[in-house]
């Protein structure tokens, strides 16, 4: 099991022109704790599907880019890659639960 706590998460985009070093060639883009743990890989969510509705998926993988490949529970082959504002957490139970243990 893997337990993430996250304050904040920055993904740098960097500028892909070739030339000089350009000092606003990177800018920052900061994403919400909660969506991007849902973005960990193994993580079941529902995504959003390309008209718009709801379904459930899990996260296949991170790909390092502000997006993630999940795999459709109906067994959807195509619109498999999601962004953080694509994905939210399954119905019903919170991401995180607390666990006393005696």
């Amino acid at each position: 099991h893997l337990l993430l706590h996250l304050r904040s998460v920055v993904v740098l985009k960097s500028n892909e022109s070739r030339g000089g070093e350009d000092p606003d060639a990177s800018k920052e883009e900061s994403i919400d704790p909660e969506k991007a743990s849902l973005m960990v890989q193994g993580a079941r969510v529902q995504a959003r599907f390309q008209d718009g509705s709801w379904c459930r998926a899990t996260v296949e993988k991170d790909n390092g880019d502000g997006t993630c490949t999940i795999r459709w529970e109906n067994g959807t082959v195509n619109d498999t890659v999601k962004g953080p504002n694509d994905l939210r957490p399954l119905p019903g139970k919170p991401i995180c639960q607390r666990v006393q243990i005696n």
